[in-house]
């Protein structure tokens, strides 16, 4: 086969048909100048106007005309069209980052070049400044607001106060810092419920958002060296009171969107994941490290042993809880295979989950 042959199959492959091009151009509203910058005849265009009555059907009649009549029908022709008709350039600049941006196919992990690693380093940092200022906007909410001796009493119900007690505001937040961390923060969203509600109820909102998008369009392996390139001095050892979680993933977990390894967690644990903080991702195997309570501990594992013969076919080769490990069966290792429809499997069963609670 010819390059030329090769090239006209590739056009051919790549044509529009009239529902896409409907999709995408269902907001057009100039669509008379629209379709004579493609070249459709002035009497066509009275035409779609006599025949119909609304602009949607001419619309949809002028998009049925250049499906049929316009030779090498393209997007760049449509967007090149739209962006000399000035009413219509917002939909030109939409229809461009859809179609015209270069796309990797057939790779379900992100290419990430030297530029894209100093984007995600950025890209943390500035998750994790926005999450200081929610910090600092509570503790000085709560110092505004609430009374100091009813926060440490509230806090110390929740056992994370150490000998000796706290205090002040910075000194509680000291004790609670172990506790939470950007992407993981319970314990301040309970206090905040408690006593300062109303008065951060819209900063708690305005971060959980820019948490979520973040969370969504990062990968586990872009998280990683995130972590790596910012060069974060948070430290890796639990306090006295707390015990390092490590659980241990194959397959193609580092491909895999941070907020479904959060999924991940939610199914093994349920409504107990939320206490896990300060999550670090470690060479060879996907080393996932987190942070619990002491006294969470019996819980997590209780609930994670009844997950123990899933663990493999979600990539789960073991969960260690301090000294204590809950290691799946090197055999059964050997005959399963972590993929991303297991993902969306997992997926479903919160959804089902949901459903029946």
């Amino acid at each position: 086969m010819s390059f030329s042959t090769l090239k006209k199959e590739e056009e051919k492959s790549q044509s529009i048909t009239l529902p896409v091009l409907l999709d995408g151009l269902s907001e057009l509203v100039e669509w008379e100048t629209f379709g004579g910058l493609l070249g459709v005849p002035i009497r066509d265009i009275d035409r779609i106007k006599a025949e119909n009555s609304s602009i949607h059907s001419m619309v949809l009649h002028l998009l049925d005309y250049l499906v049929n009549h316009v030779k090498d029908l393209s997007w760049k022709k449509v967007i090149k069209a739209l962006e000399k008709i000035p009413k219509e350039k917002d939909l030109a600049e939409k229809l461009s980052k859809i179609h015209l941006q270069p796309q990797v196919v057939d790779s379900p992990q992100k290419i990430i070049s030297l530029k894209d690693k100093e984007e995600f380093a950025l890209e943390f940092n500035g998750i994790t400044m926005k999450f200081a200022k929610l910090v600092f906007n509570i503790k000085k909410t709560l110092k505004n607001e609430a009374d100091f001796d009813d926060v440490l009493s509230f806090a110390t119900t929740l056992q994370v106060i150490s000998n000796p007690p706290p205090m002040n505001i910075r000194e509680l937040f000291d004790c609670l810092q172990p506790h939470y961390c950007f992407i993981r923060y319970k314990i301040l969203e309970v206090i905040v419920f408690e006593f300062i509600k109303k008065t951060m109820e819209k900063d708690m909102e305005k971060y959980r958002e820019a948490q979520m998008n973040w969370l969504e369009s990062t990968t586990i392996k872009e998280f990683k060296e995130a972590v790596e390139k910012a060069a974060s001095t948070e430290a890796v050892d639990p306090s006295p009171n707390q015990c390092l979680i490590v659980l241990r993933l194959e397959g193609e977990w580092l491909k895999v969107a941070l907020n479904n390894l959060f999924k991940l967690l939610e199914y093994l644990f349920g409504k107990e994941s939320s206490i896990l903080t300060r999550l670090r991702i470690k060479e060879g195997s996907v080393l996932v490290c987190l942070f619990a309570s002491q006294s969470a501990i019996l819980t997590l594992l209780t609930l994670s042993s009844k997950r123990y013969k899933e663990l493999a076919f979600l990539g789960i080769l073991s969960i260690q809880f301090g000294n204590i490990l809950l290691s799946v069966s090197s055999l059964l290792c050997q005959c399963t295979y972590f993929t991303f429809e297991i993902v969306l499997i997992l997926e479903l069963i919160l959804i089902k989950n949901m459903k029946l609670m």
